[in-house]
């Protein structure tokens, strides 16, 4: 027995009682079957999305007819005034029964009436479908798009005078005797074309609930984050401030599990299921110390400091997973080219999300790669040089939004705290290859890229940004 949420019992009503509604206006605005089925599935999804918004003051059928308006003027503006009626919509009125005389008349009747109606405004005609074949009244239709009832009576009157004065000029032949406009509308419901398939109507409707359950499980997330939110801020606040420091004494050379596994992220000995932070470095050879980009400093570089982060938050008692692997390392052993290190990056992050459902962080650290830039990378604090720290939020996705806000979160509390140590966030678009996967950003809404300090910072300036 299935369970339905209020949520996809809401939908699976409103699907029920006006899919046929949604259908024909669609299709007699397209005369295209299968697109008249994938417009009328999204106004679907898109009534779904909007019920959270839905006035109940106003008529629930004019408020999902005006839905299916919008979605199929916007296909219709994007095709820019490709073809709507097909010749597949006007077979309907061919029958095998027929003398070949007959079909050739009607056949040429088909022709004249698909350029009469290409010729009648979009508007006039979307009047049309839903007086005449939806049978709205005035006042629905007037709901529906939005017009004045004056309105309505007008533009119905005159698209029925556009279509006749087309109809004619388009050559009618004097042998076949003149249609009434009842006539036409009567053609027009009656066609199979404007009754979609069952099995569309069964898998649309399963789809639907589908999209209920998803979206649902979707704002329930939404609903626990922002739950935690204030918890998520200490911990990112914290791991934004220590990213930097590392022991005044002589670095540590990194441990052998760094290297020991190029093919995936190095396993742990236990995952633990209540990590809070994940910390990785896509760009795992980033260095400190060094007057050039591609330098490498084994003991002053990125994974250094993100060791010392997941040493650090431990103490805090804020459990964290270090993934060591040098993605540099990985790519040349691969022979891949450089653009396409974040596909093996991608592949840890989403491992990661599955292995950490508890995980408020996703941090990716990286270094900015500016050389005879230090004047923009450091600061002062208190009178000594401290690096400062940016943030890079990839708006290429649906929901980077959830990524945007905690970054601006970050911004402004350490901006507070300490005036000028962050350089502000960076937006950045879907740009070749640098962005092609959205820093992995679209697989959690806690993912962030972090630059701290740049080339030419030490790890003296960078100790003394989390000290001030």
């Amino acid at each position: 027995m299935n369970h339905y949420s209020d949520e996809e019992q809401r939908i699976a009503q409103i699907y029920d009682r006006y899919y046929l509604d949604v259908y024909r206006f669609i299709m007699c605005f397209t005369g295209h079957k299968s697109e008249a089925e994938d417009l009328t599935q999204e106004t679907f999804i898109q009534v779904l999305k909007s019920l959270p918004t839905y006035n109940s003051s106003y008529p629930l059928k004019s408020w999902v007819l005006s839905i299916a308006k919008h979605v199929t003027i916007d296909q219709h503006r994007r095709r820019k005034f490709y073809h709507l009626f097909k010749d597949s919509y006007f077979q309907q009125l061919i029958s095998s029964e027929r003398s070949p005389s007959q079909w050739m008349e009607i056949k040429t009747e088909r022709q004249m009436v698909e350029k009469a109606l290409l010729k009648v405004k979009p508007t006039y005609r979307a009047v049309f479908i839903l007086r005449a074949i939806n049978e709205l009244s005035i006042k629905e239709t007037a709901e529906v798009l939005g017009y004045s009832e004056s309105k309505v009576k007008v533009t119905y009157l005159r698209a029925i005078k556009n279509y006749k004065r087309y109809y004619t000029s388009s050559g009618r032949n004097g042998n076949m005797r003149a249609r009434t406009e009842q006539e036409w509308i009567r053609l027009l419901k009656d066609g199979d074309e404007l009754k979609p398939d069952q099995e569309y109507i069964h898998q649309t409707r399963k789809k639907l609930l589908y999209e209920a359950r998803k979206l649902r499980s979707k704002r329930e997330k939404k609903k626990v984050w922002r739950m935690i939110w204030p918890s998520v801020m200490a911990v990112a606040l914290a791991a934004i401030l220590v990213v930097t420091v590392v022991s005044q004494t002589e670095a540590p050379k990194p441990h052998s599990s760094t290297y020991s596994s190029l093919e995936s992220a190095s396993k742990p000995s236990q995952i633990d299921k209540n990590t809070k932070v994940f910390i990785y470095n896509t760009h795992s050879r980033e260095s400190f110390e060094t007057k050039e980009v591609a330098g490498y400093n084994q003991a002053k570089n990125v994974q250094t400091v993100a060791k010392d982060l997941g040493r650090y938050l431990k103490q805090q008692s804020i459990p964290n997973t270090i993934d060591d692997t040098d993605y540099v390392k990985l790519l040349l052993k691969k022979d891949m080219e450089f653009k396409d290190i974040y596909k093996l990056s991608r592949k840890s992050v989403k491992k990661a999300v599955k292995d950490y459902p508890n995980a408020q962080l996703m941090l990716d650290i990286h270094r900015d790669a500016g050389v005879g830039e230090r004047e923009i990378t450091t600061t002062k604090v208190n009178g000594k040089s401290v690096a400062k720290v940016q943030f890079f939020v990839s708006n290429s996705h649906l929901d980077y939004s959830e990524n945007l806000k905690m970054a601006v979160e970050l911004d402004h509390m350490l901006n507070e705290m300490y005036p000028g140590i962050s350089r502000g966030i960076v937006q950045e678009k879907k740009d070749g290859y640098r962005n092609s996967l959205s820093y992995n950003q679209d697989l959690h809404p806690g993912a962030l890229m972090v630059n701290i300090g740049g080339v030419e910072n030490t790890l003296k300036e960078e100790e003394r940004t989390a000290k001030c």
